[in-house]
């Protein structure tokens, strides 16, 4: 992927509105959230933002829940891709993945990459996310 530099002059009030709304710190990470977010608004599936809801509302937490409703339409992505896809940082996407590993949700193996460095962990979903659904039910009735 081919990164463009960006500048533009917005009025302060909308950059403050724009970095409230998107839960980002800096002005770079909220334009790149809205931008994302403006592009794949049209693509997202409505089902995607109720299934997000619901593992939310079932004590899941807010970047997990994402994730995961970001892999149920992959068969297999890498952490930067769902850094991207998701628009979480890598320590947010880590701590994401520790928890869906926890519960034995994801499967995960590493990806040798074209030259050196570190390789790719790729990621997909071991079980349905239908079947998380259904499990985290239980556990919520258990604890009820």
């Amino acid at each position: 992927m081919k990164y463009v530099h960006v500048q533009s002059v917005l009025p302060q009030e909308d950059v403050i509105t724009l970095k409230e709304k998107s839960g980002k710190s800096s002005i770079k990470d909220a334009i790149a959230k809205a931008v994302r977010y403006y592009l794949k608004s049209d693509l997202v599936n409505k089902n995607d933002e109720k299934n997000a809801e619901a593992l939310i509302s079932l004590g899941m937490n807010k970047n997990a829940a994402m994730v995961l409703t970001y892999l149920q339409n992959m068969n297999s992505v890498t952490s930067v891709d769902l850094e991207r896809g998701v628009m979480l940082r890598q320590p947010e996407v880590s701590v994401a993945m520790k928890l869906l590993r926890e519960r034995d949700w994801i499967n995960e193996r590493e990806e040798k990459k074209a030259g050196k460095g570190r390789p790719n962990k790729v990621y997909s979903l071991k079980i349905r996310l239908n079947d998380i659904i259904t499990q985290l039910e239980k556990l919520q009735k258990k604890n009820c």
